[in-house]
């Protein structure tokens, strides 16, 4: 940099791209704008100003309850675009080759690859007639598109319609026992035996756990591959010296220290639990579109409630039903599943004023059984959601303090 007044020489750029490529420039550049001496928030370099012009265009996305629109997710150089019915796909690629050719780089649409979205009928007339719903304009032959039972790779997870999960697994579990077979070539002490196991049949399966989920089958496969190995055994139904349930223990308490498979799962599954109950805001997008699949996953009259009652599934005392768990994805229903197992609730022997007042009013689960509240009724919906915004009890006592002018 130049001593006297602190900024990068003339050449700098030129002679430093000459050495570096443009990608490692920018891997982890972060941008701000100064206008007038006010300062933008920072922001990432080229994969930002893609997001803001997905955002910025006339692309509907997908719509959460009315209100959340998504319409893109990037992570590192993986795109994933989320179309409505009546958007025009050319238009997406009109703004990803215009972006490309300013960036100096190519779009590479052999890679592009498009997951139907909605019920069965609908999926299969995008895959057989080549459009969406709402749109006459044709995709591009060359562009795959997911069929049933096909599915798609995304940042590790594989994402499709009646994907077999098992088969999925296979390719885990088969990379597993490989490398395990090596190992079985050293002579093994019970702690390096232990140390392996936590290495690559652990560090194997966990994001991929969180991801997709594993099957049950699976589990029971991975705990008997786990179990074998710490034995040395090749038997299929071999009763070790020692309960696994003893090695999974510490070694003050007499055990390895092993991995435990059905407890790493229980632990996955309640960490995304607390992230979906966290009390952040704003919450992950996330938190909002598994709220909607339960409200929608409700039978009968319940699912043409007002979801504006039913924001949190947690902290409320409403239900979807037996009907509903069967509308319920896997990977929502095992989380619950394991909540229900583990007996969690949200109880607290003493919660203060501020706690008590940011819970929600509506479905409170404090209400007495058999208890008539108006929370679905027109009063409800018309005067206290939708005109004074009422959602927490604090909400409900500010609206109290009212006079008959303010209340209108």
């Amino acid at each position: 940099m130049s001593s006297k007044d602190n900024t990068l020489p003339k050449t700098f750029f030129k002679d430093y791209l000459d050495l570096v490529s443009l990608d490692l420039v920018l891997a982890d550049a972060k941008t701000f704008l100064i206008i007038n001496g006010v300062t933008s928030k920072k922001f990432r370099g080229k994969w930002e100003s893609l997001a803001e012009r997905l955002r910025s265009s006339d692309l509907k996305g997908i719509t959460l309850n009315n209100q959340d629109r998504i319409i893109a997710s990037l992570f590192a150089d993986d795109t994933t675009v989320y179309l409505s019915q009546i958007d025009d796909i050319h238009q997406l690629f009109d703004i990803l080759k215009n972006w490309c050719k300013a960036l100096g780089t190519k779009f590479n649409e052999q890679k592009t690859e498009i997951i139907p979205l909605g019920n069965e009928e609908q999926r299969t007339k995008l895959i057989e007639e080549r459009k969406l719903p709402g749109n006459d304009t044709e995709i591009d032959p060359d562009l795959r598109i997911a069929k049933h039972s096909e599915a798609v790779r995304i940042l590790g997870a594989w994402i499709g319609h009646k994907v077999d999960n098992e088969a999925i697994w296979n390719k885990t579990i088969d990379n597993i026992n490989s490398t395990l077979q090596r190992w079985e070539c050293s002579n093994l002490t019970q702690e390096g035996r232990h140390l392996i196991t936590n290495m690559h049949i652990a560090g194997k399966t966990q994001y991929l756990a969180r991801v997709q989920n594993m099957p049950k089958s699976i589990e029971k496969r991975l705990e008997r591959i786990t179990r074998n190995f710490m034995w040395g055994s090749k038997k299929t139904k071999y009763i070790p010296p020692v309960k696994t349930t003893i090695l999974s223990k510490d070694k003050e308490s007499g055990g390895q220290k092993v991995v435990d498979i059905a407890a790493q799962n229980n632990a996955i599954e309640l960490r995304k639990l607390q992230l979906y109950i966290t009390p952040e805001r704003p919450k992950p997008k996330e938190a909002y579109t598994l709220n909607e699949i339960l409200q929608r996953s409700a039978p009968g009259p319940e699912a043409y409630m007002d979801p504006k009652a039913r924001t949190d599934f947690f902290q409320q005392s409403w239900q979807y039903g037996e009907m509903g768990k069967k509308r319920v994805p896997p990977f929502i229903k095992n989380m619950l599943k394991t909540a229900e197992n583990k007996n969690l609730t949200l109880t607290a022997p003493i919660i203060s004023k501020e706690a008590k007042e940011n819970r929600k009013i509506w479905y409170h689960p404090s209400t007495k059984p058999n208890r008539r509240l108006p929370t679905e009724g027109k009063l409800a919906r018309k005067c206290l959601r939708k005109k004074h915004k009422i959602n927490t009890v604090g909400d409900m006592l500010a609206l109290t303090q009212m006079n008959r002018e303010e209340h209108g």
